[in-house]
C-alpha cells in the first residue's frame, strides 16, 4: 500500500468516526416525547418529569420538575387571537396571574399572555412596589419560543432577562412553604383559580441540553 493509498483510507475512517460521534451525540439529545390531543390542543411533551395535572378540552395544567434539568424551552402555537388568559407560568401551584398566588411559596414568579400581551413579574423576594420586570411585551406571529433557567428568561423579540427573584429552581430555600424544583404551565387558563382564556393550539416542551 502506498502513501496515497494509505491517505485514504485514514481519511475513511476518520469520517466514519466523525459520522458514529454525530449519531451518538443527536441520539443522546433526542427526548422521548408524548403526544396528547384534547379539544383541539396539542401538548407535545417530554415522557418523564412533566405531569398533566388536568385537561379539560383546550385548557390544561401541567407540572414540570426541573431537579434534574438545567432549563426549558417552551413554544406556544396560536390560533387565532389571544383572548384573555392564552397562557401561564410560574414557580407556584396557586399563581394566578399579575405575580400572585395563593401563598403557597415565596417563590412564585409568573409570565403571563392576556389578550396578546406578554407580561412577567418578579417572585414575592420582591416585596415592595411594582413587581414588574416585564410589561406588554410584543408577540408576533402564529408561535412564541423562549426559554427559562434558575433566574433567567429569553426568547423570541429579543426578550432577556436576568433577575435573582425570577424562577428558582435550584432548590432556593423558601419562606412561605417547602423547597421545590417545580414549574407550573396553565393553557388557555391560569395555573390556580378560574381565570380562563383561549388562542393557544398547541404546546411543546423540551428539556434544554
Amino acid at each position: 500500500m502506498n502513501w496515497r493509498d494509505l491517505t485514504v483510507v485514514v481519511l475513511g475512517i476518520a469520517v466514519a468516526v466523525a459520522v458514529w460521534s454525530w449519531r451518538g451525540r443527536a441520539e443522546s439529545a433526542a427526548q422521548p416525547s408524548r403526544r396528547l390531543e384534547s379539544g383541539g390542543l396539542r401538548l407535545d411533551i417530554p415522557a418523564q418529569d412533566v405531569e398533566l395535572i388536568s385537561q379539560q378540552g383546550p385548557r390544561a395544567v401541567l407540572k414540570v420538575d426541573m431537579r434534574e434539568h438545567p432549563g426549558l424551552d417552551v413554544e406556544i402555537q396560536f390560533q387565532g387571537p389571544s383572548r384573555d388568559w392564552s397562557f401561564n407560568l410560574g414557580d407556584s401551584s396557586s399563581n394566578n396571574g399579575y405575580g400572585g398566588d395563593g401563598g403557597s411559596t415565596s417563590h412564585d414568579a409568573e409570565m403571563q399572555i392576556v389578550n396578546g400581551r406578554l407580561d412577567v413579574f418578579a417572585s414575592d423576594q420582591i416585596v415592595d412596589g411594582d413587581k414588574h420586570l416585564v410589561k406588554g411585551w410584543p408577540i408576533q406571529g402564529e408561535s412564541f419560543k423562549f426559554q427559562i433557567s434558575d433566574g433567567r428568561l429569553s426568547g423570541d423579540n429579543g426578550l432577556s432577562l436576568q433577575n435573582t427573584a425570577l424562577f428558582a429552581l435550584k432548590g432556593q430555600e423558601d419562606r412561605e412553604g417547602p423547597v421545590n424544583y417545580d414549574l407550573f404551565v396553565g393553557v388557555n387558563r391560569v395555573i390556580g383559580g378560574g381565570r380562563v382564556g383561549s388562542g393557544v393550539s398547541g404546546l411543546k416542551l423540551r428539556f434544554s441540553q
